[in-house]
């Protein structure tokens, strides 16, 4: 896991006008939470676009240098959200979660698939099951990517969270049973087509034609008699004449 550090100090206005001045002037808005408190802070932008760039992944220890009244002060934290502006990609506005380096931290990392199976080899299909898995570890080791190595996985089997083998200190929270990924036989030619036949047939659309074909013959059939109607009444007013 990398450790980056980013320079800030702390900042009592908060609100868009603060913010935007805070920018224009070379500087990031943030906000530091810590089991229910917060704590607003200015970061270098320089710094946040160094370490945002460079992050291998989503949670990576940042160390805050953080100066104030009393002096600068160390703390640890890892980036839970960062807001972009959405034409530039500027960052905007970071949000981190202050952690203790001695208390475990219970968190999500996303898996890497490794190797390439013999199933694959023969003719198999990779089918990924969960993308990424809950730990808890202190935060000192908390790992970029749980990798899984496919490389003896044959066609018909399966990894499960249950047969991951963690690094120290890492341990798997929640269930153990689901699918991380599999080898599944390859679809034949012949499977192919007859899942195609029995596919379900589009529902065909309703008979609008006819309708409209009748509905235009009404309209015509009223068209009709009404200039005979019309013809008729003219030959009555000549005939009253």
């Amino acid at each position: 896991m990398q450790k980056l550090e980013i320079q800030g100090a702390y900042r009592e206005q908060n609100g868009k006008g603060p913010a935007r001045q805070l920018r224009m002037k070379g500087y990031v808005p943030a906000v530091l939470y810590r089991k229910g408190s917060c704590v607003s802070l200015q970061l270098s932008q320089k710094e946040v676009d160094r370490v945002v760039h460079s992050l291998s992944g989503r949670n990576n220890l940042i160390t805050l240098q953080v100066t104030s009244e009393k002096g600068p002060a160390t703390r640890m934290a890892v980036i839970k959200e960062v807001q972009r502006h959405p034409l530039t990609d500027t960052v905007l506005h970071l949000d981190l979660f202050e952690v203790a380096m001695d208390e475990p931290l219970t968190l999500k990392v996303p898996i890497e698939i490794v190797g390439t199976s013999v199933g694959i080899k023969a003719g198999g299909i990779l089918q990924h099951g969960i993308r990424e898995l809950q730990i808890q570890c202190l935060p000192a080791v908390i790992p970029d990517t749980i990798r899984v190595d496919i490389t003896a996985l044959e066609i018909g089997q399966a990894i499960h969270v249950r047969d991951i083998v963690f690094g120290e200190g890492i341990k798997r929270v929640g269930d153990t049973n689901p699918s991380v990924v599999s080898i599944i036989p390859p679809i034949s030619k012949e499977k192919m087509e007859a899942s195609l036949v029995a596919a379900p047939k589009e529902a065909k659309e309703p008979e609008v034609i006819g309708q409209k074909e009748k509905e235009l013959k009404e309209a015509a059939a009223g068209k009709e008699g009404a200039k005979a109607a019309a013809k008729e009444t003219g030959k009555d007013a000549k005939a009253k004449k």
